[in-house]
């Protein structure tokens, strides 16, 4: 059974080795290192929340993300190969933006703001599509950082009802 849910620091813990399995077996924007992009998600040195969805008691894709202050960050998306094209991909994402959301009313606070944004690779069309069809809008195509290729930033409207 396919579940979801934020990740506290104790989930995490006790979850590493399995999510260090995903950073290392998924194809990331940001072609950190492993070890440099699991050091950076360590809960005890890290501003990155995550949200992981899981196939049993198995981590099988993660979601990135931290509150800025002004707008959500959604980092990355991370599914495993074998459960990639199977609708999982959207069905997390919904998830995450409804949680957000939820968190954005309930709380009545900007600590998470109105927009979730994005930076996605300009050349890759498809990953583009996705976020388009969950909601998401290009606003502007940067360069973050100098080796990298230049990438769409793209947001979503929290207070639309896609």
């Amino acid at each position: 059974m396919i579940n979801s849910f934020r990740m506290s620091v104790e989930s995490i813990k006790n979850n590493w080795e399995n999510i260090k399995f995903v950073v290392k077996n998924t194809t990331r924007e940001f072609q950190l290192p492993v070890e440099e992009y699991t050091k950076a998600l360590e809960p005890e040195k890290s501003a990155t929340f995550i949200m992981g969805v899981f196939d049993g008691n198995i981590v099988i894709g993660l979601i990135l993300y931290r509150f800025t202050g002004s707008d959500t960050d959604l980092r990355e998306i991370l599914i495993l190969d074998k459960y990639q094209k199977q609708g999982i991909g959207k069905q997390f994402l919904s998830r995450f933006i409804g949680e957000i959301r939820e968190h954005l009313y309930k709380n009545q606070e900007n600590s998470c703001g109105r927009y979730i944004t994005i930076q996605v690779n300009s050349n890759k069309i498809k990953l583009i599509s996705f976020y388009k069809n969950s909601g998401f809008v290009k606003i502007t195509s940067r360069y973050p950082y100098p080796s990298l290729v230049k990438h769409d930033v793209m947001e979503l409207d929290l207070h639309t009802t896609k």
